[in-house]
């Protein structure tokens, strides 16, 4: 069942809140879905869950950055979270959902298949060595347990940040563009 929210944690008494619940109660995940997969983000990141919305693309930015959108008049980048973990794209955006992310003053959109509910997870695993992934490590902060599922909780820095292997790779596939362009321009004046 989806459960649509809206946490705002940009209110102090708010974050307040959610920080002291997680030290004595638990911790507060919002749990979702990529594919099968259950994944999670802490509910002090998450500023809200939005339906899918109209994106604007824009044009020669990386791979995964599915575009732009204005909310409440503020600009924020929409991240497909699917391709920045490495995972086929899903064409169907029935029942997609966007998590807006605030972590270290930037508002950043990732578009996840299905949100699921708010789970409070007694104990958080550091190490994800106990569990197989597809995705890599460095997007991992912990894994849970919850119910019968294991929740991969996301390292939210290291998903929102681009990566060195990321800029060579877009770096090689702008050069691999204009090796092709430049072979089409020889290829039109010679034949």
């Amino acid at each position: 069942m989806d459960k649509i929210m809206n946490v705002d944690t940009n209110e102090d008494e708010y974050a307040e809140n959610v920080e002291d619940r997680e030290r004595k109660d638990n911790y507060l995940i919002v749990s979702f879905f990529l594919g099968s997969q259950v994944y999670g983000a802490r509910v002090s990141e998450v500023q809200e869950i939005i339906n899918f919305p109209i994106i604007t693309k824009v044009p020669r930015t990386i791979y995964y950055l599915a575009g732009i959108l204005s909310l409440r008049g503020k600009i924020i980048p929409i991240i497909d979270l699917r391709e920045k973990l490495g995972m086929t794209h899903k064409e169907n955006d029935f029942g997609k959902r966007v998590i807006v992310i605030d972590f270290d003053d930037q508002t950043i959109g990732l578009i996840v298949d299905k949100v699921s509910e708010v789970i409070k997870i007694k104990e958080l695993e550091s190490s994800s060595a106990n569990v197989v992934s597809t995705i890599n490590e460095m997007y991992i902060q912990s894994v849970a347990r919850y119910n019968d599922n294991i929740i991969t909780i996301l390292n939210m820095k290291n998903v929102i940040s681009i990566t060195r292997e990321e800029k060579e790779y877009e770096e090689r596939k702008l050069l691999e563009k204009s090796r092709m362009n430049y072979i089409n321009f020889i290829q039109s004046r010679i034949g």
